[in-house]
């Protein structure tokens, strides 16, 4: 998959593994690269890994962040 500036992709948890993002958009790697926001608890470490991995390939920026809504972690008991 290729990605650009301006560009929002949805994925699912399943996407972690196997998919290579390629950022050929210089302004958006000069910007800091491709930012991932996770909105789920993920169910081991590897998958965590694995979704953090998709935003720097190919040694290209990228950054990560995990936003979880605090109504999904009660419900987990995780709160």
């Amino acid at each position: 998959r290729s990605t650009f500036q301006g560009k929002v992709i949805f994925m699912t948890s399943t996407y972690g593994r196997g998919t290579d993002f390629i950022c050929r958009d210089i302004e958006l790697i000069k910007q800091g690269g491709v930012h991932v926001i996770q909105t789920f608890f993920s169910e081991s470490l590897s998958e965590e890994n694995q979704i953090m991995g998709r935003t720097c390939r190919q040694e290209d920026p990228g950054s990560y962040r995990k936003i979880l809504f605090l109504d999904h972690l009660k419900a987990m008991g995780l709160s």
